[in-house]
């Protein structure tokens, strides 16, 4: 099997300008299971996909970082948990000097930060993972996106991993309905974002983050009832789980 000779080491640059181990990466980023972020007025919401095993049970995919704070990954799962638990790290060290919330905009930099040091570094490797941050700061709901290139967004809407581009499509194509639409719609489009991809929407993780509700995973009884009002296209208005703080 042929072997690229400028792939042994992160900052090596093959003479088209590549870094293959950042772009090896990016590839485990879209080979991992689909996360969907996307926020309205109030809230924010993230949705995991999560691949049914028969030897073990599925890893987790969404974390609770702070009160108002969380995320999902798509990539290699041990990436992810030891970003996860840096972050935390970073949140309670905060809390405990400043006795407040993490501001999402320097958490969202401090982790690109650190995500560019393991691309320049002999001896480190990329991370192989893609992370969508969501938080409810300053009066306002926030997704941000972090890649392995250390490429730090603030978005709308946003997904990342295996068949994105069709749930990203649906989110752009119904993107300006968020804005008026209330928590439970909200986790409707997203759960109908995974669908797009022709993943299945059964094994899912949900999240969500906003001014009535901190950042909380839903429970079994929450996932089926939202499950199944998206398959029958029936109002989201009848139930409220995020009515009260």
């Amino acid at each position: 099997m042929f072997r690229s000779p400028y792939d042994g080491y992160v900052a090596i640059f093959s003479p088209q300008g590549r870094l293959h181990q950042v772009e090896y990466a990016m590839q485990a980023v879209k080979l991992g299971s689909i996360a969907v972020g996307l926020k309205n007025e109030d809230s924010a919401v993230l949705i995991a996909h999560t691949k049914p095993s028969k030897c073990s049970i599925a890893p987790r995919k969404i974390f609770n970082l702070e009160t108002h704070m969380g995320m999902v990954m798509s990539g290699i799962t041990t990436d992810g948990q030891q970003l996860a638990k840096y972050l935390r790290v970073e949140c309670q060290a905060y809390r405990l000097s400043y006795d407040a919330q993490y501001p999402i905009m320097r958490l969202a930099e401090n982790i690109g930060n650190k995500m560019q040091i393991a691309t320049q570094r002999c001896g480190l490797r990329p991370y192989g993972v893609g992370l969508l941050l969501a938080s409810y700061c300053h009066g306002k709901p926030y997704i941000y996106q972090a890649m392995p290139t250390a490429n730090v967004f603030s978005c709308k809407a946003m997904a990342i991993g295996e068949r994105s581009k069709a749930a990203h499509a649906y989110l752009k194509q119904h993107m300006c309905e968020f804005s008026t639409c209330n928590a439970n719609e909200l986790i409707c489009y997203g759960i109908n974002a995974v669908r797009a991809a022709d993943v299945g929407a059964k094994e899912l993780d949900i999240a969500i983050v906003g001014k009535k509700t901190r950042f909380k995973l839903l429970t079994e009884a929450e996932l089926r009832y939202y499950q199944t009002m998206c398959e029958l296209f029936l109002p989201m208005q009848s139930q409220d789980f995020f009515s009260s703080a």
